[in-house]
């Protein structure tokens, strides 16, 4: 069985994909053909921004594929997502009960190497993954560059505190569930001083004339 799994990016002001999110999708559909299934990950973002959406990122992405003839039976929702790292591991849960070991990932250029390092952690060596890139689509160069800091101080704060920090062994679900529950600001809506002090480095770095791209 193989599955493919394209991650949410955000939606626009009417709710509709925006545009690096909608090329994720469009590369689904000309790929659906070699999966049995395509799961749709994303509640939405955790930001205040994300807080007004009445449609999860999954549902809107799901009405999108199955409007291009990919049949609805072989599209799952993950719906409670709110970032990249429960993105992969609510991605897990279904995999696992589905039976599937191998999996292909669609995502944007700019996400692709902090999504490569989330989804290690979450899957062991037990897994085949697989990744693919879908353009950044039409973005403000200064909100991609905004993004672009937002990936690489987030993947270096993983890469620094997962397995030290907050004790996670990567493929082990119960060190995985304990950051999602107690320590993930996504899920807990809480910032311990690691990650108040991520925050304040990205807000130093990024060009705060132009809006976050999420």
């Amino acid at each position: 069985m193989k599955c493919l799994i394209v991650l949410g990016g955000g939606l626009d002001e009417k709710q509709n994909l925006n545009h690096p999110t909608k090329l994720r999708f469009e590369k689904a559909v000309e790929l659906h053909d070699n999966f049995d299934y395509v799961i749709c990950s994303s509640k939405g973002t955790y930001r205040p921004v994300g807080k007004t959406r009445n449609i999860t990122e999954a549902e809107v992405g799901k009405t999108f594929l199955t409007e291009q003839g990919v049949p609805d039976k072989k599209i799952i929702k993950e719906e409670e997502s709110l970032d990249t790292f429960s993105n992969a591991y609510y991605c897990r849960l279904i995999l696992d009960r589905l039976g599937c070991k191998e999996f292909t990932i669609i995502t944007s250029e700019f996400h692709l190497p902090k999504t490569k390092f989330v989804f290690k952690v979450v899957f062991s060596d037990d897994y085949k993954i697989n990744y693919i890139s879908s353009e950044n689509g039409i973005i403000d160069p200064i909100i991609l560059n905004n993004r672009r800091i937002n990936e690489k101080e987030v993947l270096a704060f993983y890469e620094k505190n997962l397995f030290t920090t907050y004790k996670i062994v990567p493929g082990k679900m119960k060190t995985i569930e304990n950051y999602m529950k107690n320590h993930n600001p996504a899920l807990t809506g809480k910032y311990d001083h690691h990650h108040q002090n991520l925050s304040e480095r990205v807000n130093s770095k990024i060009d705060k004339s132009k809006p976050m791209l999420y």
